[in-house]
């Protein structure tokens, strides 16, 4: 892959602030604000995965892709399992803004 073309994607996995994406909607972050931790750990049914589960899921594989991208020995996600990383027991606006931080 061309360095152009990987710049490129490694941009658009972790864009500026106030950058505008190509299809025109908000950035995964940009869909977050607004979104307070009771909110974000809310799940529609048993089965089913929360915002914050999702969030942290996204997280994980933007780490993944960027170590692959800029050939990085692999490392440890700071989450466990990692995949799809459990909830703090203390689910606070505070961990909450936390988790988005990855």
């Amino acid at each position: 892959m061309t360095d152009l073309r990987k710049n490129e994607i490694l941009r658009l996995l972790d864009p500026p602030a106030g950058f505008r994406l190509w299809h025109g909607g908000p950035t995964v972050l940009g869909c977050l604000r607004g979104v307070d931790a009771r909110q974000a750990a809310w799940r529609p049914g048993n089965d089913r995965n929360s915002i914050w589960m999702l969030t942290l899921h996204m997280a994980y594989w933007k780490y993944a892709v960027r170590r692959r991208l800029l050939d990085l020995p692999q490392g440890i996600f700071p989450r466990k399992p990692s995949s799809f990383p459990a909830l703090p027991d203390f689910r606070s606006d505070d961990a909450w803004k936390k988790d988005r931080a990855y």
